[in-house]
């Protein structure tokens, strides 16, 4: 089940909110979606800061059944990369600190970090 953050951050590519908005849908109803595109999680190690899923693993049968709480959308992984660096730097400079969770929230409290 996909959950997105509220709000969502873009790539600079999906400028405008009808291209958001449509995005969005596509891929909760499991809809199939432009080739790259690449969705912004919270890492599942819960050591690094993010993970990036390019959204045809959505997919993958191995998936089914898996939860993803989305924090950003992009057209490829370029500008994934590029969403993720202001995103880290949005953090740094409102706290000082690299506390993704805390600072962006994480539904259901904190995970535990794998061991």
């Amino acid at each position: 089940m996909l959950r997105f953050r509220s709000p969502v951050y873009f790539g600079e590519s999906m400028d405008t909110e009808r291209k958001r908005q449509r995005l969005m849908e596509k891929l909760s109803r499991g809809r199939h979606v432009r080739k790259g595109v690449t969705l912004i999680l919270y890492a599942v190690n819960g050591k690094d800061l993010f993970d990036l899923l390019p959204a045809r693993e959505l997919k993958r049968p191995w998936r089914k059944g898996e939860d993803f709480y989305v924090l950003g959308l992009a057209a490829n992984r370029e500008e994934a990369l590029q969403l993720v660096q202001r995103m880290v730097m949005e953090v740094y400079e409102s706290t000082g600190d690299f506390d993704v969770r805390g600072y962006f929230g994480y539904p259901g409290g904190q995970p535990d970090a794998a061991q």
